[in-house]
């Protein structure tokens, strides 16, 4: 199965990382979130020095799917150990 890394995060406009950087793209977490559910690719970020791969999770609130590195992490924005994707995004194709 192929993996790709997840490098920086894009939160909406109330701080839920709703879309993640791939490559050069940006894609939104549901699509991400698909993919692994379909058993297609495998996503990873680096974590403190060490690659950890994502899980997707639901929150108990509203039934979303987010992601997380961390399967007993009931936060939505566990990414936030990842930079922001603003900083690079007058380089980068969104995709939607």
């Amino acid at each position: 199965m192929r993996e790709f890394e997840i490098s920086c995060v894009l939160p909406d406009i109330t701080g839920v990382i709703n879309k993640v950087r791939i490559w050069d793209d940006i894609f939104r977490v549901q699509e991400v979130v698909t993919w692994i559910l379909d058993k297609r690719y495998r996503f990873y970020s680096y974590k403190r020095g060490h690659k950890t791969y994502l899980k997707p999770r639901r929150t108990n609130y509203s039934g979303r799917l987010y992601l997380t590195t961390d399967s007993n992490d009931k936060r939505e924005n566990n990414l936030d150990c990842l930079p922001s994707c603003s900083q690079f995004m007058d380089s980068i194709l969104l995709v939607f």
